[in-house]
């Protein structure tokens, strides 16, 4: 289904992620990167995410996310600290000290 109008906040969310160097790294056959993605709704292009299996679920892992230990998906790295699992909108914003400006984006 084609996503509809970005919620301001989750757009303000992962354009924070993005500009504070945050990763969220995945595997598109992994059902809880998947629902990471949905999460995020219209916003996902701008969310900061890493392929990790880029040549299928065999295939061995992506460049980045061997050098980074990425063990399993999804796995934030926000402020130099790592999360593994899905993690909500809130604890994202919590983690990344994100706070939401108001208005109009």
């Amino acid at each position: 289904k084609a996503p509809g109008p970005e919620d301001p906040w989750v757009r303000g969310l992962a354009e924070h992620l993005a500009k504070t160097d945050a990763k969220f790294y995945g595997a598109y056959w992994c059902p809880h990167g998947i629902e990471q993605k949905e999460l995020f709704g219209a916003s996902v292009k701008r969310v900061p995410y890493i392929e990790c299996s880029p040549a299928g679920h065999k295939a061995p892992q992506a460049t980045e996310c061997k050098e980074k230990d990425v063990k399993g998906y999804p796995t934030w790295i926000i402020n130099g600290a790592r999360y593994t699992g899905m993690l909500t909108l809130d604890t994202l914003a919590q983690h990344s000290n994100y706070k939401y400006q108001g208005g109009n984006p």
